[in-house]
């Protein structure tokens, strides 16, 4: 049996379908903290996509990076060490953002997906993993909203860390996201994927689903003393309604200390306005659905969603 695996393997790699392994070094990045490297990291993952898929090793180094194009079959593997830090306005590296060309029931960082630091959108099989980290130095949190009301338009600059539209069989696992901006992780309109050991301590929201389904959030931990730590909403971000449905969120961690102290482990409270009525919120569990929220956290960290009837996820607020 092992001698017939054996030959499998060669025929395998013969017929050049085994998955390509790259280094980004390899490619032009330098990973030096001050020279942009995300041309070079897109040139690696196109070769990789050319050759059907496979695996763009990021070593450790300080990647600054503008916009980052994930492909299908793809896997980013930041290596222990490995930091892609994105770039500041100033410097114009990030995509512009698309065309919507429908009214913007919701805000712009709902609704434009090409100007953020790492994207995709409609591949299928998109993998971002590994021991390193993603530090959104450069992204701003803000938005087109004002008081509330939608303003419609793009922020024009770098406002997610990563940021994935109808995809399929998405993987995050075991990186860490330092200031995500905007939104430190939104899928929209993604189907089968998961979210699997990851770290968060951002300034605005952790994890944003919306318009999904069969999508799986487990063993992650979410600090941000800003805004929602786990969101599932269901928008209007692929011009028509679309119920997020079929999401398992379970054995996670959220929290609300202060940005950068779930990192360091100091774990410094956030005081600010509206976390005594916050700390009123609380998840129960469900067969569907399981939130362990720290005991003696600040609760300005939430998990959050709109209405039951858009969300078949089982869950429910306490009273």
């Amino acid at each position: 049996m092992r001698q017939l695996l054996l030959v499998i393997g060669c025929l395998w790699s013969a017929l050049g379908l085994s998955a390509a392994t790259v280094n980004v070094r390899d490619f032009g990045a330098l990973a030096n903290g001050t020279t942009l490297d995300h041309e070079a990291i897109n040139r690696a993952i196109e070769h990789c996509a050319a050759d059907g898929g496979g695996q763009v090793i990021v070593p450790a180094g300080r990647y600054l990076c503008g916009s980052i194009r994930m492909k299908s079959r793809v896997d980013l593997h930041l290596e222990a060490g490995a930091v892609i830090v994105a770039a500041p306005a100033s410097m114009k590296a990030y995509d512009p953002s698309e065309v919507f060309g429908f009214p913007e029931y919701q805000d712009g960082g709902h609704t434009y997906f090409h100007n953020s630091l790492i994207w995709a959108e409609g591949e299928d099989g998109v993998s971002i993993t590994g021991q390193g980290m993603i530090d959104g130095e450069g992204l701003t949190k803000h938005d087109t909203e004002k008081a509330g009301n939608v303003q419609g338009g793009s922020i024009g600059t770098g406002d997610k860390a990563i940021a994935l539209k109808l995809c399929r069989n998405v993987l995050i696992r075991d990186i860490t996201i330092f200031r995500g901006g905007h939104f430190a992780i939104i899928l929209t309109g993604c189907e089968r994927g998961t979210v699997d050991n990851v770290t968060i301590d951002t300034n605005r929201d952790g994890i944003d689903i919306d318009c999904c389904k069969y999508l799986t959030v487990i063993n992650t931990k979410v600090n941000t003393p800003s805004d929602d730590a786990i969101v599932l909403k269901s928008s209007y971000a692929l011009k028509k309604p679309v119920l997020c449905e079929h999401i398992l969120v379970t054995n996670c961690l959220v929290t609300g200390y202060k940005l950068g102290t779930f990192l360091d482990g100091t774990y410094v409270p956030e005081r600010s306005i509206g976390c005594a009525a916050a700390s009123n919120w609380a998840p129960r569990a469900t067969a569907a659905t399981a939130i362990s929220p720290s005991p003696t956290a600040p609760a300005c960290g939430r998990a959050d969603w709109p209405s039951r009837r858009s969300i078949r996820a089982g869950w429910r607020t306490s009273s």
